[in-house]
């Protein structure tokens, strides 16, 4: 019996009874914690430099503005505390506001079209046919070229006298426009000039999003009768708005502080028509030396470069989770 006994304990579980886990011994919980403390170590050995550098370049600096943004200080003197007064004069300040109109004008005009246009190049140049390895090069070559060099470029593309331009315009019986000295165009101008520069790299993001794009979602809505526009629109955008999201955030921000082609093209003219935020910061600080006045402009640049990046990440977002 007591043989039978044995046996019977030793027997599986009945498929209706609960199966006993057995418990881990403490050594064994003791390595296994010890060996994930031990990754985390080398994960941050890896990262930790390289956080350490981008708070060094990033976030101190950023402290240090917003102290001195609260300061009257001038370059060789004392900082004096001064509380708000900088961010009200800023308020009060004409072309403060003046050069915000045109970085938000500048901003729309090269992010939202040219966005268009890259992502038009990448549907066009996404397909297999001959010869799109040189149309692609040929897009992304401005993207080889800084933008001060691009600047004095287009500065000489667009000189009335002895430009380009203007000679081929001539040619054909049309008097070529003051494209940097006209208030009404000299903003647009720039506008071509950044696009020329910066729609070749957001184009190769773009294609890679496009021919990333799983066929058999594009097969399924060809067979179900749509169109081509109805699948571009309700499978290959829906598909790659990650990349939407880089391109828009990316460009946008940067197009936020544009500086070098309006200081070196135009120097803020004609009439301040192309007078930017960050330009405004760099003639206050470095020209009239007003350290902690351009320190509070450009501490409100950063705020509100950071609420549009919350927002357009928060929408991006959405649409990925509600495709």
């Amino acid at each position: 019996m007591a043989v039978g006994k044995a046996r019977g304990a030793s027997a599986p579980d009945s498929p209706g009874q609960a199966r006993s886990v057995p418990a881990v011994p403490r050594t064994a919980r003791r390595h296994v914690l010890r060996r994930r403390e031990d990754s985390r170590l080398t994960a941050f050995g890896f990262v930790g430099p390289a956080m350490v550098l981008l708070a060094l370049v990033y976030v101190v600096p950023t402290i240090i503005d917003g102290i001195y943004s609260i300061t009257k200080y001038q370059l060789g003197g004392r900082a004096g505390f001064v509380g708000g007064a900088n961010y009200a004069a800023v308020v009060h300040d004409s072309l403060f506001w003046q050069s915000a109109v045109n970085t938000v004008l500048f901003a729309v005009l090269t992010v939202g079209l040219g966005t268009l246009f890259a992502l038009g190049a990448a549907l066009l140049l996404s397909g297999t046919f001959v010869g799109k390895g040189i149309y692609r090069f040929i897009i992304y070559l401005p993207q080889s070229i800084s933008f001060a060099s691009g600047a004095v470029i287009w500065t000489w593309l667009y000189n009335s006298q002895n430009g380009p331009i203007d000679a081929v315009l001539e040619r054909i019986g049309i008097n070529g426009p003051a494209w940097l000295t006209d208030p009404h165009l000299a903003l647009i101008s720039i506008v071509l000039m950044s696009w020329w520069r910066d729609i070749g790299f957001y184009m190769v993001v773009l294609i890679a999003a496009v021919e990333g794009v799983p066929y058999p979602l594009i097969e399924a809505a060809r067979v179900d009768g749509a169109s081509r526009l109805r699948v571009l629109w309700n499978v290959t955008l829906p598909s790659i708005r990650p990349a939407m999201l880089f391109v828009v955030l990316t460009w946008g921000l940067g197009a936020l502080q544009m500086f070098t082609q309006s200081y070196i093209m135009t120097d803020g003219g004609p009439v301040n028509s192309t007078y930017t935020i960050v330009l405004k910061i760099y003639t206050d600080a470095f020209q009239a030396l007003h350290l902690g006045y351009a320190a509070s402009e450009a501490f409100i640049l950063l705020a509100v470069c950071m609420v549009i990046g919350f927002f357009a990440v928060r929408w991006f977002s959405r649409g990925l989770e509600n495709p």
